[in-house]
């Protein structure tokens, strides 16, 4: 099953993932984004992964 991670040596640390999408995204104490519940619906990955305007966001098998 496909789920996504953050590439935290790409994260910015903007924060547009967690205030977009705070019940699945939120921000380490050091700055950098986390996944905190992997998205229910499996088919809207890409779609997440494409909002990082860094490319840090990405989906993996």
């Amino acid at each position: 099953m496909s789920k996504i991670e953050i590439k935290e040596d790409v994260c910015a640390g903007c924060g547009f993932c967690a205030s977009s999408k705070p019940e699945i995204f939120c921000m380490s104490d050091s700055g950098i984004a986390q996944v905190t519940k992997q998205p229910d619906n499996t088919q809207n990955l890409q779609e997440l992964a494409d909002m990082c305007p860094f490319g840090a966001i990405e989906v993996v098998d």
